[in-house]
Protein backbone atom coordinates (compact mmCIF):
# COMPACT_ATOMS: atom_id res chain seq x y z
CA UNK A 1 0.00 0.00 0.00
CA UNK A 2 1.15 3.41 -1.21
CA UNK A 3 2.10 5.43 2.09
CA UNK A 4 -0.16 8.80 2.08
CA UNK A 5 1.49 11.89 3.53
CA UNK A 6 0.25 14.64 5.50
CA UNK A 7 0.63 17.59 7.56
CA UNK A 8 0.86 16.10 10.49
CA UNK A 9 3.87 17.92 12.50
CA UNK A 10 6.15 20.53 12.28
CA UNK A 11 8.33 18.42 9.98
CA UNK A 12 5.74 18.32 7.10
CA UNK A 13 5.98 21.74 6.25
CA UNK A 14 9.99 21.90 5.05
CA UNK A 15 9.59 18.42 3.91
CA UNK A 16 6.82 19.98 1.26
CA UNK A 17 9.03 22.85 0.60
CA UNK A 18 11.56 20.26 -0.80
CA UNK A 19 9.16 18.54 -2.66
CA UNK A 20 7.34 22.07 -3.38
CA UNK A 21 11.21 23.07 -4.84
CA UNK A 22 12.18 20.26 -6.95
CA UNK A 23 8.99 20.04 -9.24
CA UNK A 24 9.17 23.68 -9.82
CA UNK A 25 12.67 23.69 -10.87
CA UNK A 26 14.75 23.68 -8.39
CA UNK A 27 16.20 19.59 -9.35
CA UNK A 28 19.47 19.35 -9.87
CA UNK A 29 21.14 19.41 -13.48
CA UNK A 30 20.56 16.24 -14.96
CA UNK A 31 16.73 15.56 -14.39
CA UNK A 32 15.12 13.52 -16.99
CA UNK A 33 12.38 16.48 -17.55
CA UNK A 34 14.88 19.34 -18.43
CA UNK A 35 15.81 20.34 -21.39
CA UNK A 36 18.61 22.78 -23.39
CA UNK A 37 21.21 21.09 -22.49
CA UNK A 38 20.89 21.24 -18.60
CA UNK A 39 21.64 24.86 -18.40
CA UNK A 40 19.81 26.10 -15.54
CA UNK A 41 16.49 26.66 -14.05
CA UNK A 42 13.25 27.22 -16.18
CA UNK A 43 12.11 30.44 -16.32
CA UNK A 44 15.35 32.24 -16.31
CA UNK A 45 14.45 35.81 -17.98
CA UNK A 46 17.73 36.11 -20.79
CA UNK A 47 18.89 38.96 -23.36
CA UNK A 48 19.88 37.84 -27.13
CA UNK A 49 20.41 39.76 -30.43
CA UNK A 50 18.23 38.37 -33.48
CA UNK A 51 20.17 36.98 -36.24
CA UNK A 52 17.68 37.73 -38.63
CA UNK A 53 14.62 39.38 -39.06
CA UNK A 54 11.82 37.50 -36.59
CA UNK A 55 8.11 37.99 -38.03
CA UNK A 56 5.31 37.59 -35.05
CA UNK A 57 4.14 33.94 -34.82
CA UNK A 58 7.45 32.30 -36.16
CA UNK A 59 10.38 30.61 -33.96
CA UNK A 60 12.84 29.82 -36.81
CA UNK A 61 15.59 27.54 -35.71
CA UNK A 62 18.79 29.31 -33.93
CA UNK A 63 16.91 32.71 -34.79
CA UNK A 64 18.55 34.43 -32.04
CA UNK A 65 22.48 34.90 -30.17
CA UNK A 66 22.67 34.62 -26.50
CA UNK A 67 23.92 37.76 -24.42
CA UNK A 68 25.79 37.62 -20.98
CA UNK A 69 27.69 39.05 -19.04
CA UNK A 70 27.75 42.18 -16.20
CA UNK A 71 24.98 44.22 -16.73
CA UNK A 72 25.74 46.88 -19.50
CA UNK A 73 28.99 44.78 -20.32
CA UNK A 74 27.17 42.05 -21.90
CA UNK A 75 28.65 40.08 -24.80
CA UNK A 76 27.63 37.48 -27.20
CA UNK A 77 28.14 33.69 -25.81
CA UNK A 78 28.73 32.53 -29.07
CA UNK A 79 25.34 30.05 -28.15
CA UNK A 80 22.39 30.43 -30.59
CA UNK A 81 19.15 29.54 -29.46
CA UNK A 82 15.73 29.01 -30.89
CA UNK A 83 13.09 31.28 -29.66
CA UNK A 84 8.86 31.52 -30.69
CA UNK A 85 7.53 34.94 -31.01
CA UNK A 86 4.03 35.84 -30.47
CA UNK A 87 4.12 39.41 -30.28
CA UNK A 88 5.29 42.08 -33.16
CA UNK A 89 8.15 41.53 -35.52
CA UNK A 90 11.68 42.01 -34.98
CA UNK A 91 14.32 43.56 -36.86
CA UNK A 92 17.73 42.05 -37.70
CA UNK A 93 20.15 42.63 -34.66
CA UNK A 94 17.92 44.02 -32.46
CA UNK A 95 17.87 43.24 -28.48
CA UNK A 96 15.17 40.64 -27.24
CA UNK A 97 14.35 39.15 -24.15
CA UNK A 98 13.10 35.95 -23.64
CA UNK A 99 12.19 33.16 -21.29
CA UNK A 100 13.64 29.77 -20.52
CA UNK A 101 10.28 27.10 -20.22
CA UNK A 102 9.82 23.76 -20.32
CA UNK A 103 8.75 23.89 -24.33
CA UNK A 104 12.12 25.78 -25.49
CA UNK A 105 12.65 29.80 -25.60
CA UNK A 106 9.63 32.20 -25.70
CA UNK A 107 10.11 36.19 -26.68
CA UNK A 108 9.12 38.59 -23.77
CA UNK A 109 9.85 41.61 -25.81
CA UNK A 110 12.74 43.27 -28.47
CA UNK A 111 13.22 46.03 -30.22
CA UNK A 112 11.06 46.78 -33.16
Amino acid sequence: MAKVYGFTNREDIPRIGRVVKRVEGGAPPGDSYRQNGNRGDFGRVLIGKANSAIAKGTGATDNVSLWDGVQGSEADTGLDVTVFNYLKDIGSAKWVVFVETVRGYVMLDGEC
